[in-house]
Parts: C-alpha cells; structure tokens; sequence
C-alpha cells in the first residue's frame, strides 16, 4: 500500500524552461511560481510545449499541474517525456483532466536532463496552466490516522442566509473558501523525520505543496495545500517515535 504522497520540489524551479509560446502578458514563469492567481497562457493551437533542461540528469517520479479550464477540453491531455538529448521524446506518462482540481501522478523514477511536458487538444486553444511540477515525491511513512478529513471533498463553500423582517427565508448566498483540515503524521521513526523534515519545512514556510492523501484508492483527489497559522515542530511521542501535526488549507 501506499501512504500519502507529497509533492514540493518542484523541479522546474532550477531548470531552464523554453515554451512553444510565450506571452509577455502570461508568461510561462506563471506556472512554476507556485500562485494560483496568475498562470500561463500560450497563443491558441493544437499542441503547447514546456521543454526544460536540467543541466545534469535528475531524478522525477511525479508528475502535477493544475488548470482551470483544460478539462472542459473533451479528449485534452498533458503528457510528460524525458530524455538524453534535447527535445525529450521518451513518453513517461499522460493525464486526461476530465473534471476541475489539482492533478497528480506518481510516476516511475527516472533520472534524466531533459524533459518535455506537452498539452494537446482536439481543437485550437490557449489553455491556462495555473501551476505545472515534476520532482521527487515524499511518501509519508505511515498511513493517515484516524479522523483524517479527506480535504478534497471538503466543502469549500460557506452560506450566508437572508431572512426578511417577518423572519421568512429570503434566499441564501455562498462565498468560496479554502477547505481547512489538519494533516497528523503519528508514529514516525526519528530517523524518517531527521532526513525528511528539515527540506519539507523549508519549503512549505514560504510555498504551497502538492498532497494526495490516498495515491492507491482515490488518484483523482489530490489538492493544492499550504500551512495555516504556526507550523508545529514534530514532538515525541512514544519511545524513539514522533508525530507531526500540520494546520492546512487546501485548494481541491
């Protein structure tokens, strides 16, 4: 079984990336600056291209992106390569976004320079392409404990009702929000924490990561998450053992 998988490093952060177009409006750096408001754009076609060059071979072994409207595409997908030379040509896998939310794949490890991430649809379009990652995955070393609130069908959505001066129903509003849940990670081993947490803190203190809570059962409900508040230190907890107990917010 596989535990919970995390994606942060991201990367297209310390590669060189050369897009087959390149807006100066919605440039291709809007992809990979871990923001939701801003976002990539490319010129309306069939096929759309991210190359990027490594300068040395790295290791990936997942792949994510989030867009707003390439599912509304029927037949879209979003394929990433590598390769030894440049342009990748080496197909390592293919997401076909069917409904809105983040996507995240688990991919075989491969270490690699040059890797390429295409979007093709049936028809010419511009996609907008919020956020695009390929890295290495952390798997959590043990499963989700009990009473873990699975954030992507969390409600995101917060009612406001309407009474008039009789008291009678007028109708209700709704503002979107951030589903909030908290992620415990129980019964860690000392030495599991001292290799993982100190990179995972330096990244999560300023960026959003990648979460899939339940990679074998539910592939399709990974979200964009972010700490909220103070960021706890892992604590023991039993003998040799250690828990991490994280305040999130997440995008679904």
């Amino acid at each position: 079984m596989t535990n919970c998988l995390i994606g942060y490093n991201n990367k297209l952060d310390t590669g060189t990336v050369v897009a087959s177009s390149d807006p100066a409006a919605t440039p291709k750096e809007n992809c990979y600056d871990w923001q939701l408001f801003d976002y990539w754009q490319p010129a309306a076609a069939t096929s759309h291209t991210l190359d990027i060059d490594m300068a040395s071979a790295v290791a990936v072994d997942y792949f994510a992106f989030y867009s707003s409207d390439l599912y509304l595409q029927a037949g879209a997908t979003v394929k990433l390569y590598s390769g030894s030379s440049n342009p990748a040509t080496t197909l390592v896998d293919t997401i076909t976004p069917t409904t809105r939310g983040p996507k995240f794949k688990a991919v075989t490890t491969s270490t690699l320079r040059y890797w390429r991430i295409t979007i093709a649809t049936t028809g010419s379009y511009d996609p907008k392409m919020q956020l695009v990652a390929l890295g290495a995955r952390l798997e959590i070393e043990k499963g989700l404990r009990t009473g873990f609130a699975p954030p992507a069908i969390g409600a995101r959505n917060i009612p406001s009702n309407s009474i008039g001066q009789t008291g009678l129903f007028l109708g209700r509003s709704l503002r979107s929000s951030p589903v909030n849940f908290k992620l415990s990670m129980t019964n860690l081993t000392a030495a599991w924490i001292r290799t993982n947490w100190p990179a995972l803190l330096t990244h999560i203190e300023q960026y959003p990561f990648w979460l899939l809570p339940e990679p074998d059962s539910y592939t399709d409900e990974a979200v964009i998450a972010w700490t909220s508040g103070k960021i706890a230190q892992p604590v023991y907890s039993n003998y040799a053992l250690m828990d991490i107990n994280l305040a999130l917010e997440a995008f679904a």
